[in-house]
């Protein structure tokens, strides 16, 4: 199929807009669909991220960097205030670097324009954000229980169902490394893209095991040790998901700087060509 290096070029073929559907056959590829306004390019290039669009790869490259930059300011902040006595700093500290990540995890996520339309209700990238919403409130309460607040109940049935380390944040984390991995197959890392899978698969059975293990702990002396050994190996995992956005990053960065290389000659091409140049 046609990229985005060949700007000067017509569709000449049935090519359905990803957006509406309308049939794009004799329009040019730097131009839009007459009824939605997608650009033409969006729904016939290739499926590499050096073929998409501009303002989707700027924000997925904010995302990165957005979790990133949250991660080693927690990590020093974390490490300044736990010299100190004060318990709301350390919780304080903690919550803020949280909802600095999962902000990033929200643009990392950003729907891409060549999907609308075709997109399936039930996809690795809606599931994340569904799962970044409903940890909120829980972990909004576990603030606040830390903080001294009477949560209660409230507080338990988050913690086991909705908090980033419950239900909701197995599935969002699978979730997410399913998507990165994916980003990792368009910009042609094919050993990040396996290390996201493995990665995502690991936390989610092993998070599984972890919370089977702690139900039986209470009759099998046995499982006492299996919940530790399980719940280390959901940890590692975890800590390996966190850090995955720094070579995601560095993906992100490359798929510009090649779509900046093969734009470029175009566009001087085209400007070389224009009446009255």
């Amino acid at each position: 199929m046609a990229a985005p290096g060949t700007l000067s070029s017509t569709v000449d073929w049935d090519a359905p807009c990803g957006r509406c559907g309308y049939n794009l056959r004799g329009l040019e590829l730097r131009g839009r669909c007459p009824e939605c306004g997608a650009p033409t390019w969006l729904s016939v290039g290739d499926d590499s991220l050096a073929s998409a669009d501009e303002a989707w790869l700027r924000r997925l490259q904010a995302g990165a960097a957005t979790c990133n930059a949250a991660l080693l300011v927690s990590v020093v902040l974390l490490i300044t205030v736990s010299t100190l006595e004060s318990r709301v700093l350390r919780v304080l500290a903690a919550a803020a670097g949280a909802a600095a990540y999962a902000a990033g995890l929200w643009l990392l996520t950003a729907p891409n324009p060549a999907a609308f339309g075709h997109e399936r209700r039930a996809s690795y990238r809606r599931i994340a954000r569904a799962m970044l919403l409903l940890a909120a409130p829980s972990s909004a309460l576990s603030v606040a229980g830390l903080l001294g607040a009477p949560c209660g109940a409230a507080l338990l049935a988050g913690g086991i169902l909705l908090s980033p380390l419950g239900l909701a944040g197995a599935l969002g984390v699978m979730a997410w490394l399913h998507v990165a991995s994916e980003l990792a197959r368009r910009g042609g890392h094919a050993a990040l893209e396996s290390r996201a899978l493995l990665i995502g698969s690991g936390y989610f059975f092993s998070w599984i095991a972890s919370a089977v293990f702690a139900l039986l702990a209470r009759v099998l002396m046995p499982a006492g040790a299996l919940l530790f050994v399980t719940g280390a190996t959901a940890v590692a995992f975890g800590l390996a998901a966190l850090w995955l956005p720094f070579p995601l990053a560095r993906v992100l960065r490359e798929a510009r700087l090649e779509r900046n290389r093969t734009e470029r000659p175009h566009i001087i091409e085209d400007d070389r060509a224009a009446p009255g140049a």
